[in-house]
């Protein structure tokens, strides 16, 4: 299941989506900031950290609630928005 975060419309109508979400079999939590055009269909995801191998259950580098990695998606999400001229797809 996914939270959409914020949402950027296109020059030629389509819309950029970001997206928080599990991006790891069997986790519901958000693990990764995903953002997707509806034009061109280019995305791009963010991970967070998540170590999917880690024994002891501490993930010292994982970005808890997507802190640092959200603004990166947003940023990256308003910077296509600005660029792309395709329209959305059916």
């Amino acid at each position: 299941m996914s939270t959409i975060v914020d949402r950027f419309p296109t020059a030629g109508g389509a819309t950029v989506e970001v997206a928080v979400r599990s991006g790891y079999f069997g986790r519901t939590d958000p693990t990764e900031t995903y953002s997707v055009c509806s034009g061109c269909r280019d995305s791009d995801t963010v991970d967070w950290g998540w170590d999917p191998d880690c024994e002891s259950g501490v993930q010292r580098h994982f970005d808890e609630g997507g802190k640092r990695s959200t603004p990166i998606a947003l940023a990256w999400a308003k910077k296509h928005a600005s660029r792309c001229r395709t329209a959305p797809t059916i």
